[in-house]
């Protein structure tokens, strides 16, 4: 995104750019934009992990990073400016006009983001009416479940009767899958920060912002790639764990898989 967004504004030369020669052009919007790159990845790593990376609460996180990043843009088109011999812009209406078209782009994505959702939401008339028919059936045919499990919600879209079948629950998009000990995958529309309240009596953990895993099924911890870790459940499947729940990791003392284990 950084090179593709870059190589389009040096194409475009807007804000008076046009004007810069183009080898002087294409660095000055790679230095600018990478900059910004930088920085909106180092809010949302600060920012996700204190509001669970849960969707509205990051929108807002992307509305308040409008207001807070682009207080050093003006700095920042000054040093480049610089660079091609250009003035130094004027703080505030730089600012304003920044602010601004943040704000614009955060609408449109949003915009776009809420038309996703309603359509994978309700999809065709046929679909809704097949997902109305089969969650009524559901709901009279499937038994009833333990006091101290959680019952309904997922577990009851899913079809899964006994929860100790539930190995790992991976989000995909606004789906959910859950990995079976039986070998099913059950995708359902849900969310995840939903599915981990209804698994919260089970004897299980979030590893990733995307998983939560069964600690009956971990077999043991295993890094990939020299640096990754990632957890192998029982049956071989793999589960990725970021270095936020890392140390939720290490405190459960799972076990490092040896290469003898691995193989």
């Amino acid at each position: 995104m950084w090179l593709i967004v870059s190589v389009a504004l040096t194409i475009m030369g807007p804000f008076g750019t046009i004007r810069i020669p183009f080898q002087e052009r294409l660095p000055y919007w790679l230095g600018l934009m990478a900059v910004s790159c930088l920085k909106w990845w180092v809010w949302f790593r600060l920012t996700g992990p204190l509001v669970g990376w849960r969707e509205r609460d990051m929108a807002l996180m992307g509305v308040l990073s409008v207001f807070i990043l682009r207080l050093t843009l003006p700095f920042e088109v000054q040093v480049a400016n610089a660079f091609v011999g250009g003035p130094a812009p004027a703080y505030l209406p730089l600012y304003g006009t920044a602010v601004a078209l943040g704000l614009i782009i955060c609408a449109g994505i949003e915009a776009a983001r809420w038309g996703m959702r309603r359509h994978q939401m309700t999809g065709t008339p046929e679909m809704a009416a097949v997902a109305t028919a089969a969650a009524a059936d559901m709901a009279v045919t499937a038994p009833a479940l333990p006091i101290d499990a959680p019952s309904g919600g997922l577990l009851l879209r899913a079809g899964v009767t006994d929860p100790a079948q539930v190995m790992a629950v991976e989000a995909e998009d606004h789906y959910l899958r859950l990995h079976l000990s039986d070998g099913r995958k059950p995708l359902v529309l849900y969310r995840l920060r939903d599915a981990l309240a209804e698994l919260s009596p089970l004897d299980g953990e979030q590893v990733h912002r995307g998983y939560w895993v069964a600690g009956r099924a971990v077999r043991g911890l295993e890094r990939r790639d020299g640096r990754k870790w990632a957890l192998r459940l029982e049956g071989g499947l793999l589960v990725p764990v970021s270095a936020t729940f890392m140390p939720m990791v290490r405190k459960r003392g799972w076990p490092e898989l040896s290469p003898a284990l691995e193989r």
